[in-house]
């Protein structure tokens, strides 16, 4: 796992095998990777999907896995073969 802080304007460094971003370091690491409409931490832990088209971007750049966490919505794993969304009962 990789941290997230300090991210390169080319992305991130030594391409790790699994990122665990929260929303707002999602929105920096989706930036760096050149995605086009990279979201806000709010939009991001309020639409899963976009989150998700983060992530992937993340992953499109060399990282093997992005495990990002959005709060109340729970989370997305985004890697090669698709993204999956794990949310949690309500309390």
């Amino acid at each position: 796992v990789a941290a997230v802080s300090g991210t390169s304007p080319d992305g991130v460094s030594g391409k790790p095998d699994l990122l665990k971003p929260n929303a707002e370091e999602l929105s920096e690491l989706a930036a760096a990777a050149g995605f086009a409409t990279a979201s806000t931490a709010d939009e991001l832990e309020a639409d899963p999907e976009a989150a998700a088209a983060a992530a992937a971007a993340v992953v499109r750049s060399g990282v093997g896995a992005v495990l990002a966490t959005l709060g109340s919505k729970g989370a997305v794993l985004v890697t090669a073969d698709g993204a999956w969304l794990a949310t949690h009962p309500p309390v």
